[in-house]
């Protein structure tokens, strides 16, 4: 007679126990509000373990197994890194640690020069551009003047690589000169290096190359320090130098 819409006792007992009966007394609309209300909380309600067939069971434990397992091989993931990272910045606190994660990273002092430390290929660092390498891209914490009173024996205004690796600075002077006093350029060196014109040199190739052009230095050794990281298998004209390999594509 009242023209309300009549309550099962379910919805009733559900809308008392979350507190959900809203509107009590005019307009007629707050029992519409509850079964709305009610029929919204039962979506949202995940779905009972004793509701679901075995196959579905099976899955929703391997799904949680899985993530389980993720989330383990992600924190230690991160918690490696953390401790790689809190090492590395406990080593870079003298020279000796540099040299060290230096040779870890690239392979070789040489490499490590010419790709962290001088970047640009200018030869030679002064003591701003050398602090700036060093803090930025390596990571250094220690004192960069007593560092630099170390190195920079040769000259006081710059270092080269000689102060840093003099073996490996000696072998690619001599390399350099054999180069340029067999071709002229680096660019006619280097065609002369990649027979085959393919662009890089892999190891095997480079050894023999060297052999038969008459180089008498130590050529895997020279290998070693020419490539540009440790894993890789080749050189290009790039890791000897990079303006000669900009003007041998533009074919100077």
């Amino acid at each position: 007679a009242s023209g309300r819409l009549a309550l099962g006792p379910m919805a009733s007992m559900a809308s008392e126990k979350h507190g959900q009966l809203v509107g009590g007394g005019g307009g007629g609309g707050g029992e519409h509000q509850v079964v709305r209300t009610y029929s919204k909380r039962l979506q949202q309600e995940p779905v009972a373990k004793k509701d679901l067939g075995f196959a579905e069971r099976q899955e929703s434990i391997f799904s949680y197994r899985w993530k389980q397992t993720i989330s383990l091989q992600t924190r230690a993931a991160q918690e490696q890194e953390a401790r790689e990272k809190l090492a590395a910045d406990k080593a870079c606190n003298t020279w000796e640690g540099v040299v060290a994660f230096l040779k870890k990273k690239y392979g070789t002092l040489a490499t490590a020069w010419r790709v962290a430390l001088d970047p640009l290929r200018q030869q030679q660092l002064t003591k701003e551009e050398f602090s700036k390498a060093l803090r930025l891209r390596v990571g250094y914490r220690g004192d960069v003047q007593e560092l630099w009173t170390t190195l920079a024996t040769s000259q006081p205004n710059y270092i080269t690589l000689n102060d840093i690796d003099p073996a490996a600075a000696t072998l690619l002077a001599g390399f350099w000169t054999f180069l340029l006093g067999r071709f002229g350029t680096l660019v006619l060196a280097w065609k002369a290096l990649d027979k085959r014109r393919e662009g890089r040199l892999e190891a095997p190739q480079f050894c023999e190359r060297l052999r038969e052009l008459g180089f008498e230095g130590d050529g895997q050794e020279l290998f070693l320090l020419l490539r540009s990281a440790p894993h890789r298998t080749f050189v290009t004209l790039d890791d000897l130098d990079t303006r000669a390999e900009q003007a041998y594509y533009r074919q100077d």
